[in-house]
């Protein structure tokens, strides 16, 4: 459903320092459109095609945004997407966390062991439980 509210803070928020007829030059929409939108006069959503326009003009908003507030993508579609990426993002976040970790103790075994300074058992035991420390802090 069409939020005319929160699309007129989405175009403000696009149109950003510009003045709206060089944010209309620049999407190739009407400044009299942009002005409805803004002012919540217009009562319809615009159809993808200016959304698209409005949106490529911007890097404030996205046109995924825009879309959904304009009521062209279900909120639900939005947030299985959203939900997603943020499990796609939790993996990626564990995986560099784990190379990381393995990367710096092999790192800072190598320094230890070349002096001589500390048993590599023991040095072995502090670096694995400073990686537990490190994985659970990431893992939260």
């Amino acid at each position: 459903m069409f939020d005319a509210k929160l699309f007129s803070e989405l175009i403000k928020r696009a149109q950003g320092k510009r003045s709206l007829n060089e944010y209309a030059r620049n999407s190739g929409v009407s400044s009299a459109y942009i002005s409805k939108l803004r002012n919540m006069v217009a009562t319809t959503a615009p159809s993808p095609v200016i959304i698209r326009k409005l949106a490529d003009n911007t890097k404030d908003v996205s046109y995924a945004e825009m879309m959904t507030v304009a009521g062209h993508i279900p909120v639900e579609e939005t947030s299985k997407k959203l939900g997603e990426k943020m499990l796609e993002l939790e993996k990626m976040k564990k995986h560099y966390t784990d190379t990381l970790v393995v990367e710096t103790t092999n790192d800072i075994l190598s320094v230890f062991k070349d002096k001589g300074q500390i048993n590599e058992k023991e040095l072995q035991n502090t670096l694995r439980d400073l990686a537990d420390k490190v994985k659970n802090m990431y893992s939260r």
